[in-house]
């Protein structure tokens, strides 16, 4: 009896086992583990050497060429690259494509040849070999924003966003792109500066004095300590207009604003 006139006469026998294969796919599917960014080897091996205080010549006489040459008989090698500098020595194999598990074989005979290299310089230090995989590229994840609201509304939603980022673990760095930075600019009027005989510098060095919050250390009261500080920094427009800058004969105060 062939499969198909097996399959007409138990349509429900059938129905039934195509359900549970699809079931047990799916739960199968739910349960296989997953990375977002997986560890892929990417067949680099380094063998890196110190040796400090060691010219780049001596470098590579002495640790350079006789690793390469140990580690050039391995199997699978595609390609082989060295180099030395002042104190530092690095030789690179790269293997051809192969599985994983006989790229671990290789990695390990690699591993087995170093250990045989002689005649090493006691002072040096023991060879490091690492394997390049994407473990060893950081990831960078790009969040934009767009709204139409005014771009300093826009920036406090993005320097909101990077406080809450920057409390997740394992970020390491967080960076903000296509920001200006907010100015204000004072235009001064001649012919009023003329009027007060007020020379431009006066309200330049009144501008300065109010840039920063300048610390004033601390004082204690008994069992209490006060942070004194001096708020100078300036926010808004109307702060700007409020600086004074010379005190009138008749005791009024000539700001920005004036």
């Amino acid at each position: 009896m062939s499969i198909f006139r097996f399959s007409v006469k138990n349509t429900v026998l059938v129905n039934l086992l195509m359900i549970a294969v699809i079931v047990i796919g799916l739960i199968s599917l739910m349960r296989l583990p997953r990375e977002l960014f997986p560890k892929i080897s990417l067949r680099w091996v380094f063998v890196i050497t110190s040796y400090p205080g060691v010219s780049a010549e001596d470098m590579e006489k002495l640790i350079t060429i006789p690793i390469e040459d140990e580690i050039a008989d391995v199997d699978g090698i595609d390609f082989l690259w060295s180099g030395a500098s002042e104190g530092n020595s690095l030789v690179a194999a790269k293997f051809v494509d192969m599985s994983e598990s006989k790229f671990q074989r290789r990695l390990q005979d690699l591993k087995s040849e170093v250990d045989k290299v002689k005649n090493l310089p006691e002072d040096a230090e023991d060879p490091i070999i690492e394997e390049l995989s994407t473990d060893d590229f950081i990831p960078v994840i790009t969040v934009n924003l767009a709204a139409d609201i005014p771009e300093r509304q826009l920036t406090d939603l993005a320097e909101g966003l990077k406080d809450r980022l920057s409390n997740i673990r394992n970020i390491s760095s967080i960076s903000m792109a296509g920001t200006r930075e907010r100015e204000i600019w004072v235009e001064v009027n001649p012919d009023q500066l003329y009027g007060y005989r007020l020379p431009i510098t006066q309200v330049i060095a009144a501008l300065a004095m109010h840039k920063f919050n300048i610390p004033g250390g601390k004082l204690k009261t008994g069992r209490e300590e006060y942070v004194i500080r001096t708020l100078g920094e300036l926010n808004t427009i109307e702060e700007v207009k409020d600086i004074v800058v010379r005190t009138m004969p008749e005791s009024r105060a000539l700001t920005v604003g004036d």
